[in-house]
């Protein structure tokens, strides 16, 4: 690894630290704070994190499309349907929806929060789980799309209706250590996707990775020290935790632009080099020269008509890339062997010339 690549090894290692450490030390004064967040200003945040989750969940997908990874296609369903539990629970939440709107019960609002956490958690972690899979089974490994959209579906028509409609009482127990126990499910699950996705390595180089990883340490945090410990519904602990659930879609976010951005760079780069491959090939094919390239395996690289005419070669020879036979009809031909073996010699100790 280049001096550069360690030292922005080192920056990265050094941010997850400190946003961990940021968040836990934040915590404290936190707690002790009387502020309390109203009903519109959560709905408001919740409609906010709709906003993200679907528009993560499209740009995900569409990079996925543009160049087949799984890991895009579990992060963008799962963002996709996210987005959808969201929206719902922003809806139910706004002040008078549940009673006058949808005639349900107080606490399914209060559950329906939770729904969107989990599911996107699980996503997360298994979106690691395939790519492992992946890794070690090969293409064998890979999971169809169709089949990843009905599961996503199933869980989300799972969890939407285990949630918001089963009959699952309050939603606080205080005495508990943590005064919303269930809240700990996909802080559980969020932290599986941080250790996988910090095993695998590639934040090292891939921005998309280290925002990603970033994500999960907010989504962790906000979910088992914030929500988990909050004692009553909007209190200072729960505006905080629906505040960082915002910046963690925001990290993925940025990760998701930075790795379109990197993906439109490549290609870009892919075709500039095409066209000066096209170039060459032409230039190569009309010289009067007859050319032929090979590296230091013997291994012939390029070569044009030319020079298949000048020698006689038959066509079979040089298609099989290999110079060894090659060389040996060229010197059945030439007047002065040695001469020109001495300088094939030559040419491929100094490779300079």
């Amino acid at each position: 690894m280049s001096e550069t690549s360690q030292t922005v090894v080192r920056r990265r290692k050094a941010v997850y630290v400190a946003t961990f450490v940021t968040l836990f030390a934040g915590y404290f004064p936190l707690a002790r704070s009387p502020w309390l967040i109203t009903g519109q200003s959560h709905s408001l945040m919740e409609w906010v994190a709709t906003i993200l989750s679907l528009c993560i969940g499209a740009l995900a997908l569409v990079r996925f499309y543009s160049k087949k990874d799984n890991t895009f296609l579990f992060i963008g369903s799962g963002f996709a349907f996210t987005g959808l539990l969201d929206g719902y629970h922003a809806i139910v939440t706004l002040p008078g929806s549940a009673e006058n709107i949808f005639s349900i019960p107080s606490s399914h609002p209060a559950w329906s929060g939770l729904a969107s956490r989990v599911l996107l958690s699980v996503l997360l972690w298994l979106s690691w789980i395939f790519w492992k899979r992946e890794r070690r089974l090969g293409a064998a490994g890979r999971i169809s799309e169709r089949l990843v959209f009905w599961s996503v579906g199933i869980i989300y028509l799972g969890l939407f209706l285990i949630f918001d409609l089963a009959p699952l009482g309050g939603v606080y127990h205080e005495g508990f250590l943590f005064p919303r126990p269930q809240e700990l499910l996909p802080a559980s699950f969020f932290l599986l996707a941080l250790i996988g996705y910090l095993g695998k390595g590639e934040w090292k180089t891939d921005p998309f990775e280290h925002w990603l990883i970033l994500s999960l340490i907010v989504g962790f945090m906000g979910q088992a020290m914030y929500l988990a410990l909050s004692h009553h519904i909007n209190d200072t602990m729960f505006g905080a935790a629906h505040a960082l659930k915002i910046i963690s879609y925001l990290c993925a976010f940025v990760g998701l632009l930075l790795n379109m951005q990197r993906l439109f760079s490549e290609s870009l780069a892919h075709q500039e080099l095409a066209l000066k491959n096209a170039i060459l090939t032409t230039q190569q094919e009309t010289s009067q020269d007859a050319i032929l390239v090979v590296d230091e395996n013997a291994t012939i690289i390029t070569y044009n008509q030319r020079f298949v005419e000048l020698w006689g070669l038959p066509e079979d020879m040089v298609r099989r890339r290999d110079d060894k036979p090659v060389l040996a009809f060229v010197v059945g031909k030439v007047a002065n062997p040695e001469e020109f073996l001495s300088r094939v010699k030559y040419l491929c100790e100094h490779k300079s010339e």
